[in-house]
């Protein structure tokens, strides 16, 4: 296909695959890509070996149930994305899928299964990540070195945050992972996945099966609070884990 421009203000994923009244084009099952003003899937493959070029703001949007993959630096370089939504979806990215893309963007992801191969926002330009759903499974280092990344709130039945998850993150002040009131959360931390997150504060994850690897914490700010399940522990307390 080779790189094209989209200079929509919007670009929204809604509905079923199809035409509809007010669209140029719309996005094929097979995940071709054509310019509109709108583009609407349905079980589509976002992207390919190509990318987009975005050069004005836009919003990532979907609504109702998807099945969506977005492949191998599919947004990469986006630099005025400001919002990416998606809702009643199942997705999968490929590495890279949002590398170095945003300005201060917000992430909301709310009622989805989530699979982040490696580094699929790393030195994105994130202000907010907000995840509710039945799961999320991330790769390494996907969110590593989003220096702008304040606040990140995740809630799903299963989590798990790969190697350098959120490796210096260096403005992000709070984490909450399952801080609900179930006792059967599968939380997975994998080591180093916060460290040198210098400004972080606090952090609240809370019950169920939980695994925290090694130096998850190291670097982080010695006033750095953290509570698991209830229990209060400081960075150096929780360097090899939970005991």
């Amino acid at each position: 296909l080779g790189s094209f421009q989209i200079s929509l203000v919007q670009l929204q994923l809604i509905g079923r695959t199809g035409m509809a009244q007010g669209m140029e084009h719309y996005i094929g099952q097979s995940g071709r890509f054509f310019k509109a003003f709108k583009l609407v899937a349905y079980d589509a493959v976002l992207a390919g070996p190509s990318r987009f070029l975005c050069q004005y703001q836009i919003v990532v949007r979907v609504v109702r149930p998807h099945e969506l993959k977005i492949e191998k630096s599919a947004f990469s370089s986006c630099e005025d994305l400001t919002s990416v939504v998606f809702t009643d979806s199942t997705l999968e990215t490929e590495e890279y899928a949002f590398y170095s893309c945003g300005d201060s963007a917000k992430i909301e992801m709310t009622n989805c299964s989530l699979t982040f191969d490696d580094r699929t926002f790393q030195y994105s330009s994130l202000e907010s990540l907000t995840i509710i759903g039945s799961m999320v499974d991330m790769g390494d280092s996907v969110f590593s070195s989003c220096e702008d990344l304040v606040t990140v709130n995740i809630d799903c039945d299963s989590v798990i945050l790969g190697e350098y998850a959120f490796y210096s993150c260096e403005d992000l002040k709070s984490v909450t992972i399952c801080e609900n009131a179930k006792s059967d959360n599968e939380i997975k931390i994998d080591d180093r996945v916060f460290q040198y997150c210098k400004r972080l504060e606090t952090v609240n994850i809370g019950n169920g099966n939980i695994e925290i690897g090694e130096a998850v914490f190291s670097g982080c700010a010695d006033n750095l609070a953290i509570i698991v399940a209830g229990k209060n522990y400081t960075a150096d307390t929780i360097k090899d884990g939970l005991k």
